[in-house]
């Protein structure tokens, strides 16, 4: 979505806003400052200091285990130092990749003002110049060994290890280099390699044209088409959260195919609208194209925004899935053990009415007055076994005499 930004089209005023959002979560040329070193902040400092610091980063991830293992390169790679070390390391490359590969693509984005070529990068710097052709090889350099190299080295790495990377059930075994395959399913397991092969693709598109030619948007919409569709056809994403991790690529590629169409639709009506008010055409008709292009940047900005939101949605509902619902069970547990408890008073109410009316049941059932008695008998706690046998005497009882006035009193005192 990021390069699609990019493009020469009449986009709504909120993609600014958006692209401005995109370009802050990634990591651009912005992560270091050449100023600070007294070399520079045009392109080719800014993007030499981002090279050379991305160097730095992999030769320090790389050094210290490479030390413990006596400086031998094969015994460090079968080490579990070793091993982490090369997952931080390619970790560090992911990150950087896409927007490093992208920033040597736009040495060739170049737009031509009274007869001269700048870079559209950096409009100080001319391009085709003796300095412009100076900087080629570097760029030539970083394009072929990282931008395509990588793709390449983590394909032949996950090709070597392929009967390694899972078990017979196919879930993904655990190993230090488990971040390159581990959201995938078992037969896809170097999709990793073919995202960042379509992304440079896209960055190709952008870059292989002159500046606002129609052809960048039609290569962008067939590299963007053909992504969707495998990405549909192949299902790569499996795991506990496969289904939603396809879903949301899915929608993503959908999202990414209709604001390319967009662009396309607006640049043709703001031609066709420009073309009308040199020809001096009817006003109506000018009106027209222009209802037509507020109308297409709506439905865009509209359908984009919701999409990202739903998308922003599904993310956050994904990860507080096991959380929220946790919540909410402790919630409905404590209501549920206070209105118990409010149900449990009835009983203990009911319990004791019955106890009293069966009191007076049986007081009444033993003769007519009030001087009637009831006999309980209590277990005299005293009563033990001696020499074997039982012992036992008038004191294991204790005969208790209550009339029926003393029930009454007792039922009485219970209600009121």
């Amino acid at each position: 979505m990021s390069v699609m930004l990019l493009f020469d089209a009449p986009y709504p005023e909120s993609f600014r806003v958006l692209a401005n959002i995109l370009a802050g979560l990634n990591f651009g040329i912005e992560f270091v400052s050449p100023q600070c070193l007294g070399i520079g902040s045009n392109y080719y400092a800014l993007f030499s200091a981002t090279v050379g610091s991305l160097a730095l980063i992999g030769v320090a991830l790389m050094l210290l285990p490479l030390r413990r293992s006596g400086w031998n390169l094969r015994k460090m790679l079968h080490s579990d130092v070793g091993g982490r070390a090369f997952r931080d390391l390619f970790v560090v490359v992911l990150l950087f990749h896409p927007s490093v590969s992208g920033t040597a693509m736009l040495f060739f984005r170049c737009q031509e003002i009274n007869g001269v070529s700048y870079l559209m990068a950096d409009y100080s710097i001319e391009c085709f110049d003796s300095s412009w052709w100076s900087f080629l090889p570097f760029i030539l350099f970083v394009l072929i060994l990282f931008s395509l190299g990588t793709p390449c080295a983590i394909a032949r790495v996950l090709y070597a290890r392929r009967d390694r990377l899972y078990d017979e059930s196919g879930e993904y075994v655990k190993q230090p280099l488990d971040v390159l395959f581990a959201s995938y399913r078992k037969e896809h397991y170097y999709y990793e390699s073919v995202i960042m092969v379509f992304k440079l693709a896209l960055w190709c598109s952008l870059v292989m044209f002159n500046h606002g030619f129609e052809g960048q948007l039609a290569l962008a919409l067939l590299v963007n088409f053909v992504q969707l569709n495998l990405h549909i056809y192949l299902v790569p994403f499996g795991g506990s959260n496969g289904k939603i991790k396809n879903a949301l690529q899915t929608v993503t590629y959908v999202l990414t195919v209709f604001v390319n169409v967009s662009a396309l639709m607006l640049n043709y009506l703001t031609l066709a609208q420009a073309y009308a008010i040199l020809d001096q055409t009817d006003d109506k008709e000018v009106a027209r194209y222009t209802h037509h292009i507020q109308l297409t940047e709506q439905v865009l900005a509209a359908l984009t925004w919701f999409t990202i939101c739903f998308v922003v949605v599904a993310v956050a509902r994904r990860l507080l899935g096991k959380r929220v619902p946790r919540l909410f069970q402790r919630m409905r547990a404590g209501r549920s053990g206070s209105s118990g408890r409010q149900q449990q008073q009835p009983g203990a109410d009911n319990d004791a009415l019955a106890v009293a009316q069966n009191i007076e049941r049986r007081a009444s059932g033993g003769g007519g007055g009030g001087g009637t008695a009831l006999n309980f008998s209590v277990s005299n706690p005293m009563t033990e076994r001696r020499g074997g046998g039982q012992y036992s005497s008038s004191s294991s009882t204790t005969t208790t005499t209550r009339t029926a006035t003393t029930a009454t009193r007792a039922t009485t005192a219970y209600y009121f």
